[in-house]
């Protein structure tokens, strides 16, 4: 799995700066802003929000076809 975070430096501080079990490798990448907003807009949220969905089986038919997750975090 990829996560992309927009701070590098807190998913470092995440990962305890590289040396955390299986999160040792961080790659920092540069996207072009149309194309970070052409990933979101394929994202599905991790977690249903029935706000964005009829019905928790949509989004569970959604959330398979998609693969691209978005997930908030506080």
């Amino acid at each position: 799995m990829s996560w992309i975070k927009t701070n590098f430096l807190w998913m470092m501080y995440r990962s305890l700066w590289g040396t955390k079990i299986d999160q040792e490798v961080v790659l920092a990448i540069w996207l072009q802003r149309a194309a970070f907003e052409e990933i979101l807009a394929a994202a599905v949220h991790s977690s249903f929000e029935p706000e964005l969905y009829s019905s928790r089986s949509e989004w569970e038919k959604t959330l398979k076809r998609s693969q691209v997750r978005l997930q908030w975090e506080d």
